[in-house]
């Protein structure tokens, strides 16, 4: 009846759930049978990328997951580069204008910080790109290009930039980013692993945007791949820290279990162990 009425199937309500989405949770498999086979046929322009990956001590593929909604092909724009510096500047092909800092160096960020006089936190990003935007532009952190301006200040992310949304992969380039133009004004980023990024890291993509899933559907590649250990997001990711301490206060994603307590691991011990 919806789809004979021209309702809009891609509309996301409240609660950032479409049709489908609310099917699939009220355990209708008729109806999310029949909206899956209709998002597939329908998928409108799809962008998402750059995964890069490491094929050499000085050298990257990049890769976009491209879909065109007229042709309704899916494909992959790929590139290779040889990198001579490091950082390494990469430009954004496929239709994408960005600039991409690409760092060789994977270090283990401090996960006690003994003073910080301006620290902001922000909870699940859940791939709300746009929304972050407004929110670190509204609040000063950076400028109208994106980039940092927030001098000293301590930017914290409690985890779950992954799954629910459509822009995980823009808001993930967007931290790996502010990470080092922050540590160059004497400030920092920090992002802290959330129940999200460890279980798609470990290949658990219950929770992925229907987007991200038919992309590799259609490509046929396992989306926990993108993030291999080769891949600069997949390294950077699993450098990452669960727990920080920052001015004597405690940083974690959900809390702590009280069975992690009793075992009396300090805060290092917790992120070795993760």
């Amino acid at each position: 009846l919806i789809t004979k009425r021209n309702a809009n199937l891609l509309h996301k309500n409240h609660a950032m759930n479409t049709a489908y989405d609310l099917a699939v949770k009220r355990h209708n498999p008729e109806v999310a049978k029949f909206l899956r086979a209709w998002y597939e046929k329908n998928l409108p322009d799809y962008r998402d990328g750059p995964y890069i990956t490491w094929t050499g001590k000085r050298r990257i593929r990049a890769q976009y997951l491209v879909h065109d909604s007229k042709s309704q092909i899916t494909r992959k724009a790929k590139a290779r580069f040889r990198s001579d510096t490091d950082p390494y500047l990469m430009r954004g092909f496929a239709g994408d204008s960005m600039d991409y800092l690409i760092h060789s160096k994977k270090e283990i960020p401090a996960d006690l910080i003994g003073r910080a006089e301006k620290v902001l936190v922000i909870g699940d990003i859940h791939g709300g790109y746009d929304s972050l935007l407004a929110f670190l532009t509204k609040n000063m952190v950076i400028n109208d290009c994106f980039k940092w301006t927030w001098t000293d200040g301590h930017l914290v992310f409690l985890g779950d930039i992954f799954d629910r949304g459509e822009k995980v992969t823009e808001t993930l380039w967007l931290i790996y980013q502010l990470e080092h133009e922050a540590a160059l004004a004497g400030g920092a980023v920090h992002l802290i692993l959330g129940n999200n990024e460890v279980l798609v890291l470990a290949g658990n993509l219950d929770y992925i945007a229907e987007k991200y899933r038919l992309m590799s559907s259609r490509l046929n590649i396992d989306y926990s791949y993108l993030y291999n250990k080769r891949s600069v997001l997949g390294q950077w990711l699993r450098t990452l820290n669960t727990v920080i301490r920052i001015n004597g206060h405690l940083f974690v994603h959900a809390g702590l279990s009280p069975q992690i307590m009793d075992t009396g691991m300090d805060v290092h011990e917790i992120n070795n162990a993760v």
